[in-house]
């Protein structure tokens, strides 16, 4: 998150030339005024806010498993898969599944 907030160039600043691609796919997850605020926040707010725009992404890659896949989109819709979230906890070793969200939803056209 640091490198879109420093609107740094990730394969030059990290050596990586596929780490573009996930930072890519995380961009989405956070709004630009939430990246200028990242360099304020002390140690606990930024861990919250890390974790926070982790779930968004968990969500958005929900979203975007069922949209891009005419399969499960149909499965889904039929009522024979259920595509769910889920955090991973490092520290703890627990596992959150994102039920609440879980709910197929009707899909908006892009």
């Amino acid at each position: 998150m640091q490198l879109l907030g420093d609107n740094r160039n990730v394969e030059q600043k990290t050596g990586c030339q596929h780490l573009h691609t996930i930072v890519e796919e995380i961009a989405p997850c956070i709004g630009s005024a939430e990246l200028s605020n990242l360099k304020t926040f002390n140690d606990v707010d930024r861990e919250f806010f890390i974790d926070e725009i982790a779930r968004r992404n968990v969500l958005r890659t929900v979203q975007e498993i069922v949209h891009r896949s005419t399969a499960v989109r149909q499965a889904v819709s039929n009522g024979r898969l259920l595509v769910v979230g889920a955090m991973y906890a490092v520290k703890s070793g627990n596992i959150d599944f994102l039920m609440e969200h879980a709910q197929p939803t009707p899909l908006v056209a892009s």
